[in-house]
């Protein structure tokens, strides 16, 4: 895959704290899931992620989404996997967080795959 640019990390890192924040609870898991996706964009640094937060609550929604639907489809894939395995990751996949995976996903153009798919291809980068 592609390395992702720090713009793009910032995009990445909204849509999946709105994908968070989409059930209306921010559970252990989640942020967990969130965290680990940074890492395996090379975000390892504390000082590092905390920047990527701030930056990202800076950009709004539409901006998020059109940073995502420039994405290349190795990186949308990662995007879409990474999406999917937040929202099950809690155990418990909500109606909000599925509407915001299609959302994304016919917005920006990310593959549709199932929670199962999803974490699968997660799991392999």
């Amino acid at each position: 895959m592609k390395a992702f640019e720090k713009d793009e990390i910032i995009a990445v890192y909204k849509a999946a704290d709105l994908m968070v924040l989409a059930d209306k609870k921010v559970l252990p898991e989640e942020v967990a899931t969130v965290d680990e996706a940074m890492e395996k964009l090379g975000i390892i640094n504390p000082s590092a992620l905390k920047e990527i937060k701030q930056l990202a609550n800076l950009i709004t929604e539409d901006d998020c989404f059109g940073a995502l639907a420039f994405l290349d489809g190795e990186q949308k894939k990662f995007v879409s996997a990474m999406l999917g395995t937040i929202s099950s990751s809690d155990g418990d996949i909500d109606d909000n967080e599925l509407e915001l995976w299609r959302k994304l996903c016919f917005n920006c153009d990310l593959p549709i795959m199932s929670n199962r798919q999803a974490i699968h291809i997660f799991q392999s980068y």
